[in-house]
């Protein structure tokens, strides 16, 4: 059957013009696989290039610059060197720009022969699959950088996701974004984030995290009844350790208490309580999961009375007490010590 590129943001014409540019360019062969490996477009030159092997390989390539953010250079069987980009439409892989060239042009024989440079090809492919939208070029470079700080310690993974997230949901709001989906379901993601035990779980959930606040942004129009939301939204992440009351977040708004508990009902999805709790708890969430402060002076941070009022909403609001939310995020046994857990 055709190639038909539905859903990929390119034509199969120009995906062979792009294609044929590279390969000229780079002197090397360049073809289109679907994500399981197979081809879609273009034709490796080894003899059988269905085999399973062959395509286990190509799915290899196209996964491991998905996992990393950039391409990773793979062997297939034949002897030759694969390396790819994944083609996306926000967290969707659709399939992948694959590249190979023979051992021996990596790796010549003739010590004359000038060697190809396989580090600035990966990193023109990239180049060109960003340029045209093929790739996510903000998913690969978050990628790139949280793997660099965190290394492959999957505890530290999830720390710098937990903080992405809080923290672009947060932004997005403060920009007009409409806060039901972006801070409404936040615990349930953050709990799902929780619960992750590889890197390929953590990297669609930091894409799904992207395209809700790229969507919700994208959404963005000229400012409507939402406004005073999250004007209000706005002074209760700058004052939310502090007593707050909905008093407060109404005059920042510039609208009355009865007007505003309508607008946080109908565009936040919860009432003025519950959005403090939630502020408060993410807060203590980034505090427990990055710092070892004591469990009392995260309460008064995060604007709680004390620590006991502290544990008894946090473990309402997470199914967990502070303390064991703590050492889950840390790798820590779960001998806990009594004193604040």
């Amino acid at each position: 059957m055709p190639f038909s590129a539905e859903g990929w943001p390119v034509t199969p014409a120009g995906l062979r013009r792009l294609m044929r540019d590279f390969g000229r360019a780079w002197g090397v062969r360049v073809y289109a696989v679907l994500p399981g490996g197979g081809l879609a477009l273009g034709k490796p030159p080894c003899k059988t290039p269905e085999c399973d092997a062959c395509r286990a390989a190509r799915r290899l390539a196209v996964n491991e610059a998905l996992r990393w953010g950039e391409p990773s250079v793979e062997f297939c069987p034949s002897r030759r060197l694969l390396w790819a980009v994944p083609v996306m439409r926000n967290q969707e892989l659709l399939g992948g720009i694959v590249c190979e060239a023979v051992e021996g042009r990596v790796f010549p024989a003739d010590p004359a022969t000038p060697p190809l440079d396989v580090r600035g090809a990966c990193a023109a492919l990239l180049r060109m699959a960003e340029a045209r939208n093929l790739a996510n070029a903000a998913l690969n470079r978050t990628v790139v950088a949280i793997h660099f700080h965190a290394g492959r310690r999957l505890d530290v993974l999830k720390s710098f996701c937990l903080e992405l997230g809080v923290t672009l949901s947060r932004t997005a709001v403060e920009a007009g974004g409409n806060p039901a989906p972006l801070l409404g379901e936040q615990f349930e993601h953050m709990t799902a984030l929780a619960a992750m035990d590889s890197e390929e779980e953590l990297l669609a959930w930091l894409g799904a995290l992207l395209s809700r606040v790229l969507d919700s942004l994208a959404a963005l129009g000229a400012p409507g009844p939402h406004a005073a939301c999250q004007r209000a939204l706005a002074h209760m992440r700058r004052h939310f350790s502090g007593p707050l009351t909905r008093g407060d977040a109404a005059r920042a708004a510039g609208v009355s208490v009865s007007h505003l508990s309508r607008l946080f009902r109908r565009h936040a999805g919860c009432g003025f309580a519950e959005m403090l709790i939630r502020m408060r708890v993410n807060k203590a969430r980034e505090l427990l999961a990055r710092t070892d402060k004591e469990l009392c002076l995260v309460a008064l941070e995060c604007g709680f009375a004390d620590q006991s009022h502290f544990q008894n909403v946090f473990r309402r609001a997470t199914g967990e007490t502070p303390g064991r939310y703590r050492a889950a995020r840390r790798g820590v046994g779960t001998n806990l010590q009594s004193s604040g857990r």
